[in-house]
């Protein structure tokens, strides 16, 4: 748990020093959700999405995301993208 918390201070200060890097996104919202940050971790992921729209890792992610957050519908319309973006 302290691990976790060290993970998101450093997350957090990391997307503040490279606010356009969308890997630093994608693992910021990882650990958000880790942490019970379901709001923090989907606000990340869509930023990830933003900045990397055709990356089929940031899609994969956010759609496995919204799927444990019960949201299938959205969940699959990603999925989707992740699927056809990954050759």
């Amino acid at each position: 748990p302290e691990d976790l918390k060290k993970a998101l201070e450093n997350y957090e200060k990391a997307v503040s020093v490279a606010p356009n890097d969308f890997r630093l996104w994608l693992a910021l919202g990882k650990a958000r959700e880790r942490s019970g940050d379901a709001a923090g971790a989907e606000k990340a992921l869509l930023k990830a999405a933003e900045l990397a729209p055709n990356y089929s890792e940031v899609r994969w992610t956010l759609g496995n995301y919204l799927l444990r957050q019960g949201r299938e519908e959205e969940a699959f319309k990603e999925i989707s993208k992740a699927v056809e973006t990954d050759t």
